[in-house]
């Protein structure tokens, strides 16, 4: 029965470009942040674990900071 519902579903993984380049770069993206060392809360925080984080007042704001700060081209540049 499991191999059955496993052929059913097996396709192959289509992710965004946006997605795909978050994935290539190893980049996180939360909401609603907020700073254990100041208390400030930022509305979304984009960030490689344990290397590099920023900040912006929307998904792609903080995005393009964490690029900049990577050195790395967006997905749509």
């Amino acid at each position: 029965m499991t191999d059955n519902l496993e052929s059913l579903f097996d396709s192959a993984e289509s992710l965004s470009p946006r997605l795909a380049w978050m994935r290539k770069h190893g980049i996180m993206i939360d909401s609603d942040y907020r700073d254990d060392w100041d208390g400030e809360e930022r509305p979304f925080i984009a960030y490689v674990p344990y290397k590099v984080q920023a900040f912006g007042d929307t998904e792609d704001e903080a995005l393009s900071a964490l690029a900049s700060k990577l050195n790395i081209k967006m997905w749509n540049e």
